[in-house]
This record gives C-alpha cells, structure tokens and sequence, in this order.
C-alpha cells in the first residue's frame, strides 16, 4: 500500500506564491507541445485555471517545506469534439520525484470533494499513455477513444464524484 507523504491539498487561488511553480510542473513535462513551447504559456493557463468558487478551479499539492509537488485543474471544457460535457480534469501533474506516493490520488479526491459538493454528477479526463493506467487505478473507466480533428486519438475516462 502506498502511503501519501505529509502534503496539503490548498486552492491554487489561496497560494498564488505557487502558480511559476505549478506552471514550471506542466512545461517540464508538456512544454514541447506544438504552440505551447513557452513557460509564459503555462503561467498564463495555470492562471487562468486558478478559481476559487467556479469553474474553472485548481487544486495544488503542498509538501511540508511549502513547496508545489502537484496540481490538478477542472475546467468547463477541455475535448471540442465532446463539448457537451462537463466538468473536465485538466493539468494533473505530479513532480516525478513523487510519484507514485498517493499525491495524484490525493488531488483527485480533493477535486472529487469540491465537484460532489458544487452538485456534478460527473468528471471527464482525456488523455492517453500511461495517464490512463493512473485514473483507472484512481476508480475511474474508460469512456471511449476519441478520433480528434487534429488526426490525434485521446481515451476519455469518467467517474462518478
């Protein structure tokens, strides 16, 4: 059984001093996607996402030192091809040097807490590579793989909150 090291799970919109780090998380692991090669990209869309009542809201994990090690983001929107639904996981990420020690899950129940409260009945994340294994093992089931316009494929998983 994996045990979650000692962190806190705070809005990202109560700990602005943590958005550049959450924003460098996301580049390291993402900022060679074509239009999103620059940090700036990602505090901006880390920004973005940093609500505190609605939609759009992030989440981010705390270490005992008051570092960033993790965050996750619900947005409105995320797949145009599946615009109907809502609300969608966005940005989940986790420092390497953590995974795989329960800070994921964490987030995930965190943002669970916040959506069953705010009345979804339902959360969508698409996503692909080794991604999938980690919400299946967090209680979530594939939906369906997804032909994007963009030629790309993405499987949609959902969970009931």
């Amino acid at each position: 059984m994996l045990r979650t090291p000692p962190i806190s799970i705070e809005l990202l919109a109560d700990r602005p001093d943590l958005l550049p780090s959450v924003a460098r998380l996301r580049w390291q692991e993402w900022g060679s996607e074509p239009g999103r090669q620059a940090l700036q990209w990602w505090v901006d869309s880390t920004r973005g996402e940093a609500g505190r009542d609605a939609l759009p809201i992030a989440f981010v994990a705390v270490n005992s030192n008051g570092r960033a090690v993790g965050a996750v983001s619900l947005a409105p929107a995320d797949l145009p091809e599946r615009s109907s639904l809502t609300p969608w996981v966005v940005g989940t990420i986790v420092q390497v040097d953590h995974r795989g020690a329960g800070v994921g899950g964490a987030l995930l129940n965190r943002l669970h807490q916040w959506t069953a409260a705010a009345g979804f009945p339902r959360l969508w994340v698409a996503t692909g590579g080794e991604a999938i294994d980690f919400y299946r093992h967090c209680g979530w089931r594939v939906a369906e793989v997804v032909d994007r316009d963009d030629g790309e494929q993405a499987t949609v998983l959902t969970i009931e909150p």
